[in-house]
């Protein structure tokens, strides 16, 4: 099963069950208290995380985007090594989150998804509309959302085909959907 080895190319955050439209998720431990819900079906990944302990940085320092405070000099430095772990101190020209997996350098370890468009593969790399992880896990998540579940069949139809997760659905072209009379109202 195509989906199954994909989990064990990845390290999954084993102390949440999460859930997606019914389906075990391997959640990565950037998606737990990052403000995104990723359990869909009860929102465990950010439960409590108010409970988390939050630094309070003094004035000579630069809090980090993962609540880290280093002294504001390392901070006004510029460009170079990260001094935070999470890298919230730099911008670094030239580093892709692309090559993450081939990376096992600390900054692609500790790299986390900034943009709301993008997924985390588990590996460092994001991915967005129409890319892949190296590792395969946009193949879960295609999965995971393409999953009917308690949807009606039309209402599933018009999900696919709406948000082109897949150009297929059953076998058919999601064009060829569009022209069925049943299903025109949709469309």
């Amino acid at each position: 099963d195509e989906a199954s080895d994909v989990i064990f190319q990845t390290s999954c955050y084993v102390l949440l069950k999460c859930y997606r439209n019914g389906e075990p998720w391997c959640l990565d431990w950037r998606e737990v208290c990052n403000g995104v819900v990723d359990c869909f079906d009860d929102g465990l990944d950010e439960e409590s995380c108010f409970e988390l302990e939050m630094n309070e940085c003094s004035e000579n320092e630069f809090r980090c985007r993962n609540g880290l405070c280093i002294d504001a000099s390392l901070w006004e430095q510029g460009e170079g090594d990260a001094d935070c772990l999470d890298q919230s101190d730099q911008h670094f020209e030239g580093f892709d989150s692309k090559n993450c997996f081939q990376d096992v350098t600390f900054r692609c370890e500790e790299h986390t998804c900034t943009s709301a468009t993008m997924l985390p593969c588990g590996d460092g790399q994001c991915y967005g509309t129409l890319q892949v992880c190296n590792n395969g896990r946009h193949k879960l998540f295609t999965n995971v959302i393409t999953a009917q579940g308690n949807l009606t069949e039309r209402c599933w139809i018009a999900m696919v085909c709406l948000t082109e997760i897949d150009k297929y659905v059953n076998g058919t072209l999601c064009e060829t959907w569009k022209t069925i009379p049943y299903y025109s109202s949709l469309f």
